[in-house]
């Protein structure tokens, strides 16, 4: 659903939320063609986003601390680094907002604590 009219996925399922926490993960650079990877331990891979897109990735966890990675799959050779935003709820609280470069092929890891 586009919720903000801006043409991206902004939620899953309108705005109607399934689990406890919600990632955000979107191309945040001047050119939509970056794709990134969402990993989180003890869960693994939860995908892709779109090419130059925005991905939601509802879930519910456990409290604890996980870490996430985000793995930067794919930018335009002519575009580089790869750029993306990511936003994590923990149910309505904020709990990190980040926006970062990255090159084909990296990762960054982060870590969150969930109540």
């Amino acid at each position: 659903m586009d919720n903000f009219g801006d043409g991206l996925q902004d939620f899953l399922y309108g705005n109607v939320r399934r689990g406890n926490v919600l990632f955000v993960v979107w191309d945040a650079g001047n050119v939509a063609d970056d794709i990134f990877e969402l990993v989180i331990s003890g869960r693994g891979s939860l995908g892709t986003t779109p090419p130059g897109g925005r991905r939601n990735f509802d879930l519910t966890l456990n409290p604890g601390t996980y870490t996430i990675t985000i793995k930067g799959v794919y930018t335009d050779p002519n575009s580089t680094p790869c750029t993306f935003g990511i936003q994590v709820y923990d149910r309505d609280l904020l709990i990190l907002q980040e926006a970062n470069s990255m090159e084909e092929g990296l990762e960054l890891t982060y870590s969150i604590t969930v109540r």
